[in-house]
């Protein structure tokens, strides 16, 4: 009896102590087992066909803008209708041959073709030019062109020289013409003074003068000219001209002009409808850097007796 009761205490005593720490022999066996038990996970989802065709398909091509040729911006055409009826229509280039990397120094050729009817019958008028212009700084320029010229029609042929300046907001330019003579007519010698300016405080606007004289065998045929050009929008210009021709008949003229490059003063100048129209400075000096591949102003047409 005594010795029962010593093994049962004995018992007791074990069974207590593996209840103090928590384990029980039925428990231990059950955390071993969910210790050798894999996670339960689902099954993937097959995948999407119309999704994988889209995945391999090659990303679009980038479409490049649409760039006009440098030299295609640098030709001007134009078609004035007179009151008579007659339509003059006349085309330039201005291409560059040499430019230095800061525009100091510009080689360029001057082509120009034009039916005209400034003469008695209308013409068919080339010339062709080489010029040399000289930055001296952005704001002052100096050039000069030669020329040579040919009426078609009348089978009259001209040399030309040409000298120009420009500084700030003026422009000036003197051009001298001198002919040959030949058994169908006679080219007349002559001469041409151009001066130009913006219009106080409205920096889109231009005025200019010129004077000519050609000289014939008996007398000399002088004509004025006054104009003025207005810059509409960046790509727009009006044009008004009187004139004097000579004859002592004064007429005027008025041209809408549409150009694939902004006018000579550069893409940042003023318009008349654009933003600030009327400046706070009376004058605005110009980047003539803008003004080295514009063309000769001069006359094309030859006049003859």
């Amino acid at each position: 009896m005594t010795r029962l009761s010593a093994s049962a205490a004995i018992l007791l005593s074990a069974a207590l102590a593996l209840a103090a720490c928590g384990h029980t022999p039925d428990r231990a066996q059950d955390q071993a087992q969910l210790g050798t038990l894999e996670p339960i996970t689902e099954p993937a989802a097959a995948p999407d066909e119309a999704a994988l065709a889209v995945a391999a398909l090659p990303p679009p091509p980038k479409v490049a803008p649409v760039m006009k040729p440098a030299w295609v911006k640098r030709v001007e055409t134009q078609g004035v209708t007179e009151r008579d009826g007659q339509i003059n229509l006349s085309a330039t280039s201005v291409q560059p041959l040499y430019q230095s990397a800061k525009k100091k120094h510009t080689i360029f050729t001057q082509v120009n073709v034009q039916s005209s009817s400034q003469t008695d019958e209308p013409t068919g008028v080339s010339n062709v030019g080489l010029g040399y212009r000289r930055l001296i700084r952005r704001d002052l320029m100096v050039g000069v062109n030669g020329f040579y010229d040919r009426d078609w029609t009348e089978t009259l042929d001209r040399a030309g020289a040409d000298a120009e300046l420009r500084w700030r907001a003026f422009n000036m330019a003197v051009n001298y013409y001198t002919g040959s003579d030949d058994s169908t007519g006679r080219t007349l010698n002559g001469y041409d003074i151009r001066l130009g300016s913006q219009i106080p405080f409205l920096p889109w606007a231009q005025t200019s003068f010129t004077h000519s004289d050609f000289f014939g065998v008996e007398d000399t045929t002088s004509s004025y000219t006054a104009g003025m050009k207005f810059d509409l929008m960046k790509y727009v210009q009006l044009h008004m001209a009187a004139y004097d021709d000579g004859s002592g008949a004064e007429a005027g003229v008025v041209k809408l002009n549409f150009n694939l490059v902004p006018s000579q003063w550069g893409p940042q100048r003023r318009t008349a409808f654009g933003s600030q129209p009327i400046s706070d400075r009376p004058l605005e000096a110009r980047d003539l850097r803008n003004t080295m591949l514009e063309k000769v102003r001069r006359v094309n047409y030859i006049p003859g007796e």
